[in-house]
């Protein structure tokens, strides 16, 4: 998972999205399934990322 996490840090970084920006990375498909029924469905392979935001 560690690895995936640093891809998406990879890919926002190319966009222009600093490190400090991330609060938190992680996979829901074992929590919140999008397809209930069949827990392999390549639509279940998704993350939430949250970012933060600071005023200057």
């Amino acid at each position: 998972m560690r690895q995936l996490h640093a891809g998406t840090r990879a890919i926002f970084a190319q966009k222009g999205v600093g490190p400090d920006r991330f609060l938190r990375i992680e996979g829901v498909a074992d929590r919140e399934p999008y397809v209930p029924k069949n827990r392999f469905d390549p639509r279940n392979r998704r993350m939430s990322i949250t970012l933060g935001w600071a005023r200057d």
